[in-house]
């Protein structure tokens, strides 16, 4: 799919869950039909069949009710997941911190079934409470991916299945493998909140909250759209002061480029900046190529979703390093992705080596 064409579909998209709503595009049923392959595509299919449910004739509402109700169901079962999750690692004497998921949801979205449905869980733990976690989370049916010692060398998560569960990506850094900020300081700094079973655990907010989505959605290349339009649902209800403080700590920690990627991604989707006109950001060394045009080929290469051959996803990481904060940042990341693609070579053949942001295979989201 092109770049222009993916625009023009995400421009459709936004205009329908405005406040005016442009409703031309549903004329016909072929635009319709069309409306919603990109809306399920770009993860914002619960926010469209919602806001266009109440415009179409009754017989034409089903694909809106279907999409409503297995998103419904998704939180519902998401939810109560991450009470049996926090309840488990609470018997332990763990607390946790959930990422995104229901409790964001809860709090961002009226009713919170329109966040795209999500095919796992994330909370973090602390890091010397990591092995304790696992073991815990093994003792009721969860099983490890990889082993914890393969994901603290090349990751920032385990991941862990079950199997009548969500799977559970449990993080000891935020985002960007071993580049990742560890989350033990976003644990003293994170606020309590219960969930419904009375169960306590600790939420991001403000700043924090901000640089994590902002470079859960950099780090996965802007797939699907729906974490950028999250990103800024979120910054609109925010103060300029936590926008600020965001960019502080993505400077303070590296992560410059990656917010300058944001920046022209919300330019080129809203005309509007991320962050307040009075904020400065610390020029990265290849700044100069950081711009509207570098988002588009991060969006137009993650169209392309599981057809990646070696050669583009060379070109994926090529995409990566292009908005790394310095030489030695770019080196560090070089170095990471040879040795995690020797250590993959030992097990599989250079065939089946992943040059993707995680090593393991990507969501699927509903």
């Amino acid at each position: 799919m092109s770049a222009t064409q993916s625009e023009a579909e995400i421009a459709i998209l936004l205009s329908l869950i405005s406040e005016k709503p442009d409703l031309d595009v549903l004329i016909n049923s072929a635009t319709l039909k069309a409306v919603q392959r990109s809306a399920s595509r770009h993860g914002m299919a619960p926010l469209v069949a919602y806001a266009i449910r109440a415009h179409l004739p009754e017989l034409e509402r089903a694909w809106c009710d279907r999409v409503l109700a297995q998103s419904c169901s998704s939180y519902h079962r998401s939810l109560c997941d991450l009470e049996s999750v926090a309840a488990t690692l609470g018997r332990r004497g763990i607390q946790i911190l959930p990422l995104k998921g229901p409790l964001l949801a809860s709090r961002y979205y009226d009713p919170p079934f329109l966040r795209m449905p999500s095919g796992d869980l994330d909370f973090g733990v602390r890091e010397c409470e990591v092995e304790v976690a696992c073991s815990a989370l093994s003792e009721v049916g969860y099983s490890p991916d990889s082993p914890l010692e393969t994901a603290r060398a090349f990751s920032h998560h385990v991941v862990m299945h079950h199997p009548a569960r969500v799977s559970l990506e449990l993080h000891f850094r935020l985002t960007h493998g071993l580049r990742g900020l560890p989350l033990d300081p976003f644990f003293d700094q994170a606020a309590p909140s219960r969930l419904p079973n009375g169960t306590e655990v600790l939420t991001l907010e403000g700043a924090n909250e901000i640089l994590h989505l902002a470079l859960h959605a950099a780090c996965g290349r802007f797939r699907p759209f729906f974490h950028l339009y999250e990103l800024r649902r979120i910054c609109k209800v925010s103060r300029p002061e936590i926008l600020r403080q965001a960019g502080a700590i993505a400077a303070e920690s590296h992560f410059a480029g990656a917010f300058a990627l944001l920046e022209a991604a919300f330019q080129s989707c809203w005309g509007e900046a991320l962050l307040p006109r009075d904020v400065s950001m610390p020029r990265t060394w290849l700044g100069w190529r950081i711009n509207q045009r570098l988002y588009q080929r991060c969006s137009r290469w993650s169209e392309l979703d599981g057809a990646h051959n070696m050669r583009s996803r060379l070109t994926g990481r090529w995409l990566d390093l292009q908005a790394t904060d310095s030489p030695i940042d770019a080196v560090k990341q070089i170095a990471m992705l040879t040795e995690y693609a020797w250590h993959q070579l030992g097990r599989r053949g250079w065939r089946d080596v992943p040059l993707g942001n995680k090593p393991h295979a990507s969501k699927r989201s509903a």
